[in-house]
């Protein structure tokens, strides 16, 4: 999606892409989408939008024992966007040697330009004895349910 591209190398295998359309109603003081809210524009569609397109939430994780923890953020601004726009949002799922996986966010403006990339590495926690300690991969349940590439 997006003319402008910003590559980011050596994530691993793509194992998902999908694709949202969300509302952009926050602003700063020159009337563009303030830059904090990529962060949390990716964390809605990650528990509104894809986690329960494959029957996932951070409750049901969490009542089987898991969590899904965030490692590392980055984000890379390109151009604003006005906000009380729409914008589309590209999402990307790669695995890297089985512990990590990133999620890569594309927020692209109505003139389908790059606004910003967010890049994230994320791994999952099981609970074990009373504690949660760092799954040794990502688990495979998981990765069959969003697998789409």
């Amino acid at each position: 999606m997006g003319k402008e591209k910003i590559e980011i190398e050596n994530l691993g295998e793509l194992v998902h892409k999908s694709n949202y359309e969300i509302e952009v109603e926050e602003n700063d003081a020159n009337g563009h989408l303030n830059n904090s809210m990529y962060g949390v524009y990716a964390e809605k569609i990650r528990q509104k939008l894809f986690l329960p397109r494959y029957g996932f939430s951070d409750k049901w994780f969490n009542e089987r024992g898991f969590r899904q923890v965030r490692r590392e953020l980055s984000i890379f601004f390109k151009k604003g966007i006005e906000a009380s726009n729409k914008m589309d949002v590209g999402l990307e799922l790669f695995v890297e040697d089985k512990i990590w996986f990133h999620m890569i966010f594309d927020f692209i403006r109505p003139d389908k330009n790059l606004a910003a990339k967010m890049y994230t590495t994320d791994y999952f926690m099981k609970k074990k004895k009373g504690i949660f300690v760092p799954c040794r991969k990502v688990p495979q349940f998981f990765i069959d349910a969003i697998k789409n590439i």
